[in-house]
This record gives C-alpha cells, structure tokens and sequence, in this order.
C-alpha cells in the first residue's frame, strides 16, 4: 500500500491538526493511497535538548488512538540519535524505502530532518532528492491560530474553556488512583489521588468541575493541601477527584479527568468546618455547569 503522509509530534491532535489530517485524508483519498501521520514515541527534542521537553498535552497512546479515530494509519517512530543525524533528504527516502511513503503534506511551521529544512521550497527540494512528491497543504484552518504552546498556557492558568476550544475537546488527564492520606474519607468528602505520568500538562492549581470516562461529575482540587497539612505545603502538587454520587473503590484502577471549569482558587482555611462548607459549595457549583 502506497501512502500520503504528514509529518509532526501531533501532541494535543488539537483543531489545528485535524484540519491538517482532514486534508490528509482527503488528498490521499483522490490518488487512490492511504493517509499515513508519522509521528514518534518520544518528543524529537529527548535526543536534543532534553531539559526543554514541553509538558505534553496527551500520551504517545493517546495521540496514535485520536488520529486512528479520524481513519488514518500511523507510524511512531523511535526519535534515536541515528534518526536525528538524517537529513531531510535522507529521512524522506527512509519513509519511501521502509514505510511506502511516496507523497509528503508538510505541516504549517514544521522543520524536519538534521538541516532543519522548512518550508515549501526546501522541502519540494529535499523531495525531488528522495524521490517523494511534495504536496503544499491548500488552506489553513479559519479563525486564530491554535498551537500546542497557547493550550499549554491555557491550561497552566486553569483557562478550561480556552483550552477546550482550541483542543476541540475538554483537557483529559488520564491516571493510576493511588493511595493517600484518607483524609477526604474522614471528612466525608473522600477522593481519588491520580499519580500521572511525569510529563503530562497539569492544569495551574484550583479547585474544578470536571467528567470522568464514565460519566462523573467530579470536584478536582490541584495543588498543595494547605488547610488539611497544618500550613506546611505538600511535598509536590497533587491531584485529589471527589467523585459526586460514587461510591467503591478506585484504587489501582486507571481514571481519566476531563477538565470542564475551574472554579476557585485553592487556599488555606480557617478549620477543617470551613474546608467542608466550601467543598460543599463547589460540589453545589459543579452540578450546575
């Protein structure tokens, strides 16, 4: 099977991409080939400059199954040192000689290869040299332009509802419910305590409403506890679900969050009375979003 491909980390498959792989898909479709997104199980920059890695936005599994829901095959790619030192050049004649890719849509701003080509020109040069077709995309998407950088920052100031515009979606944060301290059980507010994968995008601290897989309606508190850990910050920013009209046991299992709003800032109370007054409050406030 012959391909037309893109190329990127695709890390959010925000609406920016979509638009993107619509056109994929669709170009690929009209030559009688299959829409292939190449992609790699790694960000590129872990072989460069590790230390500037961005929070991701979604999981390497997670980025290959939303782009496979749009009906477009994958290839995650290992990003190792031997890939790095291909030049264009020689990474599109890797993609043509290995994996069928005989066509290329370069995404907006993309660079690949060791000389860091980008752009039409270059890139219809570095084509012709390995014997793939370059094809310009035709359009970008209307309106302003979304990147992954503007989400993570929208997610960084607990903005939900920018983040969920440009996302297409609300932010999901998938984890593994471990064990706490218990002490939202001795409150009768007992939560769930998600441990993430390192390098995922939390959002800023605050307390929000947010969706579980399954259909919960949730009250997320991120950030360091300071009422119930006597003023003495927790030693890293957790995150605590309550679970509204839930009752079982979680732990162990594995819990997505999708974030729909943020609704106050996290702070320190008074007593313990005050804290459950207010969780009350935001379980009030959840419901009604």
């Amino acid at each position: 099977m012959r391909y037309t491909a893109t190329i990127g980390t695709f890390d959010g498959v925000h609406l920016g991409h979509r638009h993107l792989l619509g056109q994929l898909k669709a170009e690929a479709m009209s030559r009688g080939m299959k829409p292939l997104a190449v992609t790699f199980t790694s960000h590129p920059l872990s072989a460069i400059r590790p230390e500037m890695i961005p929070p991701a936005l979604s999981t390497p599994e997670e980025r290959i199954a939303d782009i496979q829901a749009l009906g477009i095959d994958t290839l995650a790619l290992d990003f190792t040192q031997e890939l790095r030192r291909l030049t264009a050049a020689e990474f599109l004649t890797m993609l043509r000689r290995r994996h069928q890719v005989h066509v290329v849509m370069p995404g907006f701003n993309n660079r690949i290869g060791s000389d860091r080509i980008h752009g039409i020109d270059q890139y219809t040069d570095a084509g012709i040299r390995a014997g793939v077709e370059i094809l310009p995309t035709s359009s970008r998407r209307p309106g302003p332009e979304i990147s992954s950088s503007a989400i993570r920052k929208a997610i960084a100031l607990g903005d939900m509802d920018e983040a969920a515009e440009m996302l297409g979606h609300p932010y999901r944060i998938t984890g593994t419910v471990v064990h706490g301290q218990a002490i939202g059980r001795t409150i009768d507010f007992p939560t769930a305590n998600i441990l993430t994968p390192a390098d995922i995008a939390i959002p800023g601290p605050g307390v929000y409403a947010a969706d579980t897989a399954d259909g919960h309606r949730a009250v997320v508190n991120i950030g360091t506890r300071p009422t119930v850990t006597d003023g003495n910050p927790a030693p890293a920013t957790t995150i605590e679900a309550h679970l509204l009209d839930f009752n079982g046991n979680l732990y162990g299992s594995t819990l997505t969050l999708s974030f729909i709003r943020r609704l106050r800032d996290e702070r320190k109370f008074s007593s313990i009375d005050d804290l459950k007054r207010a969780i009350q409050a935001d379980t009030v406030s959840a419901r009604l979003i």
